[in-house]
């Protein structure tokens, strides 16, 4: 499985559809792509478990957790701040900003896996370790950019309301 650099095909917008349910159809598309490194992340976990290299593992561990903890906000953000009766749609200006943030989370994403993809498991500690510290740096800028997608909605409903 990989990454699905296409999130937005089938996708006509925010614009679209009510802004509640555009934002679950790319959050869920966003979580497929988590899941997919997860599951990479999983590989390199168990070669680490069998070679008992605890180093290593503590800092997998690490990333999974933090990785599995940002899959779970996504899959359970229900948008809990939009209300219900908001059925306007996003203005042209924010579904720009949205997909540019949307795409950079992708971007992001792929680089990870392609970290992931060029990691044997077996490599020297010190060499595991420093990828994955750039997979971490990673994560922290995809929070960032998740940050900054929910500041985009609530700025919407604050000015609508």
């Amino acid at each position: 499985m990989s990454i699905d650099s296409k999130i937005y095909d089938d996708f006509k917008g925010y614009n679209a559809y009510q802004i509640g349910d555009a934002e679950k159809i790319i959050r869920h598309r966003h979580s497929k792509n988590f899941s997919s490194l997860i599951e990479k992340i999983e590989g390199c976990e168990a070669k680490a478990r069998d070679q008992r290299q605890i180093k290593i593992l503590e800092r997998i561990l690490s990333v999974k957790n933090r990785m599995a903890r940002m899959k779970k906000e996504v899959d359970e953000r229900d948008a809990v701040f939009m209300t219900f009766h908001l059925k306007e749609r996003l203005a042209q200006v924010d579904e720009e900003k949205l997909r540019e943030i949307d795409f950079h989370v992708v971007d992001l994403m792929s680089h990870c896996e392609q970290i992931l993809d060029s990691l044997t498991c077996s490599e020297t500690d010190m060499h595991i370790i420093e990828k994955f510290s750039s997979i971490n740096e990673y994560l922290r800028e995809m929070e960032e950019h998740c940050h900054d997608r929910m500041k985009v909605f609530r700025k919407e409903i604050l000015e609508r309301d």
